[in-house]
């Protein structure tokens, strides 16, 4: 009865055993796939930061670049309004000595030609007689004598369709009402000056504020610097970890498959035990 019941232990202790055995193999498979699946997702989290940390670093070099290109541009921009400013405020000077010249000196100057215009009329009129009579005179006749012709002219051929007088006052009347036409430009003008004065000033103000932008664009140059140190900075840790944890995970799978070589190892004493139990050798000696 004692025999029996220790070979039941024995049966009990070798099932024990290999159960164990068996824990210990599945152990270290399941332990072994956990990690790797573990390892896998913290990997690829990784991988995927990283490629977004890389993503980042490019679009804030990109960033830097226009800026550049913007700060550029703006600088051209500004200058090219500081020289046009200062063509239109040279032009204002010129524009009203024209106001001046236009509704003031040239219009007095057009009256006093019409003022003299009945008299220019009058000295037309004389010369045009003159050079009629100057034309008219031509000497044409014959000595029968002799039989000599004499033909003399003085060489002035003076025939107009009008004549210089009626020139003279066609001019005149052409004039007429030319000088308050004049004149009433000088509003027109005034207003175009005033208004290229408020031109310059405006283009004046757009290039001090394209320079406030200029200068405030380029206060963030140096900050997008720091935002790509840091993202490379931290793109590095990135790698870095991921390499790092590859090779800590090896060493955890191989801790584990220790461990489960340790727990199946362990299970061989049970096996043994029960195993003699179950052939009867377990204890002989101490009942012989």
């Amino acid at each position: 009865m004692i025999r029996f019941k220790r070979r039941i232990i024995g049966l009990v202790l070798v099932l024990i055993g290999i159960g164990g055995v068996g824990l210990s193999i599945a152990g270290a498979i399941v332990g072994r796939d956990i990690v790797d699946q573990i390892g896998d997702n913290v990997l690829g989290n990784l991988e995927l930061t990283s490629e977004g940390l890389t993503a980042v670093q490019d679009t804030l070099v990109l960033a830097k670049e226009a800026l550049t290109d913007v700060n550029i541009g703006l600088d051209t921009v500004e200058r090219t309004a500081v020289s046009v400013s200062i063509a239109i405020s040279d032009t204002q000077p010129l524009v009203d000595q024209v106001t001046l010249i236009a509704s003031d000196d040239l219009p007095d100057s057009i009256e006093a030609i019409e003022a003299a215009m009945p008299g220019l009329v009058q000295v037309a009129g004389a010369i045009d007689r003159t050079l009629t009579t100057l034309n008219n005179f031509r000497i044409d006749e014959s000595v029968p004598l002799i039989g000599f012709s004499i033909q003399f002219d003085l060489g002035i051929d003076y025939d107009p369709d009008i004549p210089f007088d009626q020139s003279v006052a066609l001019l005149g009347e052409s004039l007429d009402g030319l000088p308050d036409r004049l004149r009433s430009l000088d509003q027109s003008l005034q207003t175009s000056s005033s208004n290229l004065g408020v031109i310059s000033e405006d283009v004046l103000q757009l290039s001090q504020d394209l320079n406030t932008i200029n200068a405030r664009l380029a206060e963030v140059d140096p900050l997008l610097d720091e935002y790509i140190r840091i993202v490379q900075d931290t793109n590095d840790r990135a790698r870095f970890t991921r390499l790092s944890l590859q090779a800590q995970l090896d060493m955890i799978k191989s801790i584990v498959t220790i461990a489960a070589i340790w727990f199946g190892l362990n299970q061989l004493v049970p096996i043994y035990v029960g195993w003699e139990m179950v052939a009867g050798r377990f204890g002989k000696n101490r009942e012989a």
